[in-house]
């Protein structure tokens, strides 16, 4: 019979595994808020910018970096504060744009391609479409594929704070939300 004590760890371990793993980014679903699914990588034949005619886009350039300590990071930051300007003036005056930002994190690196744009029925979104660089998950990637995140309905600008880790205190951030106001991604 297993003692009480000799569980603990095995127990301790299992939850440790659990969270560690890195996983595929989540998609919000539109039929009920705050339902997270894992979305499916598209076909590899398709480009970032899809069926869209990016000539008709101002093109904001390919802003961000490599260095995974972004945060300590200079020319990371400046680059950065770029593409969200360039997000926030196109958004806020009701502007095509598009813009290429690349993001790493320690396991992985994206291309992410933004599109600011307006719908047939006149509302305006943002696109977020990301194009996987390279990843050191357990589960399979290949290079190029691309995830595409739930609709952006609007953005907000926030100010870091003390507490935030991905930004140094006072940064001026992006969030990005869907139709419930639900947050999507950051920037």
């Amino acid at each position: 019979m297993l003692r009480p004590a000799f569980l603990i760890p095995i127990l301790f371990m299992f939850s440790v595994a659990s969270c560690s793993r890195t996983t595929r980014p989540t998609q919000l679903t539109y039929s009920t808020p705050n339902v997270a699914v894992t979305p499916t990588p598209s076909p590899t034949k398709e480009t970032p910018p899809a069926n869209r005619d990016v000539s008709t886009y101002a093109f904001g350039g390919h802003l961000g970096c490599k260095t995974l300590l972004s945060r300590e990071s200079r020319r990371c930051q400046s680059s950065l504060r770029q593409a969200r300007d360039f997000i926030w003036n196109h958004w806020r005056e009701k502007k095509r744009g598009y813009v290429v930002v690349t993001m790493t994190s320690p396991d992985s690196a994206s291309n992410v391609h933004i599109f600011i744009e307006p719908e047939i029925g006149g509302a305006w979104r943002v696109v977020w479409r990301s194009e996987l660089l390279y990843c050191a998950c357990p589960e399979p990637h290949t290079p190029g594929e691309i995830y595409e995140s739930a609709e952006v309905r609007s953005v907000e600008q926030k100010r870091a704070t003390e507490t935030d880790i991905d930004w140094p205190a006072g940064t001026r951030y992006l969030v990005f939300l869907d139709t419930y106001g639900n947050e999507v991604e950051r920037l």
